[in-house]
């Protein structure tokens, strides 16, 4: 547990040991929200989170929160921990940002996942408006339009309540989470990412209603050699509406990889 160097201190851990793999976490949510996945990966992995700039315990930064900026964040993590490349998963938000990574910095990046997320194009993009005007209401009163949004139909209740528990309990700055999203909506991807020369895996629940898995469809049909691993009947949510499959998937993919580094 330790902060990065430089202009956004970033609040960053680890867990397990073995290659690194860096998780990148979606907008809104901090690293916490990696609750589901980082003790099954951290069993053959040394998992590497952090919280986005304004997020949990990172500092906000006073200029825009574009992905670009976001992904030197990133890698401003693995330099702190003392790591030269890194396998990168990222969910939504963190899915743009490891996108950006790959195609920033391809020599640091060895693999990666993108789950629940796309590559915006002018078509796709969401609105830079909405991303001003929806942090005027208070978290705690989002939290439970989130509920029906970011779940699939089946998933228990039980299930949604922990992760809210859990979200309620991430410090947030309002300003953070506006400026995220209006990144989010600059964000422009669709024409660059045939350019990523790694192997990737995009992870996509069939019913989420954030990111509708015909993004997901795009996403992979628009990265030469990538895998789709579709989560039948999962939300946005899908670590918590299909925990088991996306994290076997996940481990399945990286031990492939790491097979092949040592063959």
């Amino acid at each position: 547990m330790a902060w990065t160097e430089g202009p956004v201190p970033l609040w960053w851990e680890e867990q397990g040991t073995g290659e690194p793999l860096l998780l990148v976490m979606g907008h809104i949510y901090g690293m916490r929200m990696w609750y589901r996945v980082v003790p099954a990966l951290a069993q053959r992995y040394r998992v590497i989170s952090f919280d986005n700039r304004g997020i949990g315990q990172s500092r906000p930064a006073a200029g825009p929160h574009s992905i670009a900026a976001m992904a030197d964040d990133a890698f401003a993590v693995l330099d702190a921990a003392g790591v030269s490349a890194a396998h990168v998963y990222g969910a939504s938000m963190g899915g743009l940002i490891a996108q950006e990574m790959a195609l920033a910095q391809p020599d640091r990046v060895r693999s990666l996942v993108l789950g629940c997320t796309g590559c915006p194009s002018d078509q796709t993009a969401p609105s830079a408006r909405f991303a001003s005007l929806k942090y005027r209401i208070p978290l705690r009163l989002f939290a439970p339009l989130m509920k029906k949004s970011m779940y699939g139909t089946g998933t228990d209740r039980a299930l949604i309540e922990e992760d809210v528990k859990v979200l309620l309990d991430i410090p947030v700055a309002p300003h953070a989470l506006a400026t995220q999203a209006r990144g989010i909506a600059a964000f422009r991807s669709k024409a660059r990412v045939s350019d990523i020369n790694v192997p990737v895996l995009v992870l996509h629940g069939t019913a989420d209603k954030v990111v509708p898995v015909e993004l997901g469809h795009e996403l992979h049909a628009a990265i030469p050699n990538s895998r789709l691993v579709l989560l039948e009947g999962a939300g946005h949510n899908y670590t918590t509406d299909a925990t088991t499959l996306a994290n076997e998937a996940v481990l399945e993919f990286l031990d492939q990889q790491e097979a092949r580094a040592s063959s």
